[in-house]
């Protein structure tokens, strides 16, 4: 028995970059550019994809709109998440060091995005709002008028309060999402 905590714990240091007394730690889990984190490939692939597009087992995080609400997410795990075999684990700071994290998030947000609205749509809303944005975990409906999605995209909604899915939207800068694709979305919106 002793012998498998031991491996769990070997297993753990590894993946959280513990020193091997090679000069390796944690916060040597960068990336090579173009390339994903260590921490991501080891923690994350196996169900977000390789490339974080998601997979039938977690959903697609490219282009994270709040690194905030990405670090409320992983050290808290998610068990809401219908469409999905089971929830996420809980990682905690000594599982996935925050620099790790914040080396996943850049990764992440370097991702191409979509042209068109329908992409845009799956790749920024879907997640909450579901594919066809009749409400999803969020329970919100994106079928609204153009003037409020506008405004809730670029102010957001509730503040950091990233454990309640009801309540909280991260607020999507020009940076983000550019008014043009913007537009595009609001377009798709349109559609549904």
């Amino acid at each position: 028995m002793m012998r498998k905590w031991a491996a769990v714990a070997l297993m753990l240091g590894v993946m959280a970059g513990c020193d091997d007394g090679e000069g390796g730690d944690a916060a040597d889990m960068g990336m090579v550019q173009g390339e994903a984190p260590e921490a991501y490939t080891m923690i994350c692939s196996s169900c977000h994809g390789a490339e974080g597009g998601g997979t039938t087992l977690g959903p697609d995080i490219r282009n994270p709109a709040e690194w905030g609400y990405g670090d409320h997410v992983v050290r808290n795990g998610r068990d809401e998440m219908d469409e999905f075999s089971s929830g996420m684990p809980a990682y905690a700071d000594g599982i996935v060091a925050q620099d790790s994290l914040d080396a996943i998030w850049t990764w992440l947000g370097q991702a191409e995005k979509p042209g068109d609205g329908a992409g845009l749509f799956a790749r920024f809303c879907a997640n909450c709002h579901d594919v066809d944005g009749s409400g999803g975990r969020a329970e919100k409906t994106v079928i609204i008028d153009e003037a409020t999605i506008r405004a809730i995209v670029r102010s957001g909604h509730g503040g950091d309060a990233f454990g309640n899915a009801t309540q909280y939207m991260p607020a999507f800068d020009t940076d983000l999402i550019t008014d043009a694709e913007l537009d595009l979305i609001v377009e798709h919106i349109g559609t549904l």
